[in-house]
């Protein structure tokens, strides 16, 4: 089921809308080749990641641009959101 934050706005994708409609919001992780990548991770938000040790899904602290750490956020989410139905 879709969750919202009390704002309106979901917080988990893809959801089921309801019995025959579900609910995602595409999202993309790029990261160039000297280790930045898309997001917000600096302090207070910044724009900015960085991947300081060449991994992806390395899991150490100074990985912002490891989409599985929940601390950063290294996508560009779409500004809308898509419902598909049956």
């Amino acid at each position: 089921a879709c969750i919202t934050d009390g704002k309106g706005s979901y917080t988990n994708f893809p959801c089921q809308y309801n019995e025959t409609t579900c609910a995602f919001q595409p999202r993309v992780h790029i990261r160039d080749n000297w280790g930045w990548c898309t997001g917000s991770c600096g302090d207070e938000g910044q724009d900015g990641c960085f991947d300081g040790d060449g991994s992806l899904s390395s899991g150490d602290w100074t990985d912002h641009c490891d989409y599985t750490n929940l601390s950063y956020d290294p996508w560009v989410s779409y500004d809308g959101i898509i419902y598909v139905e049956e």
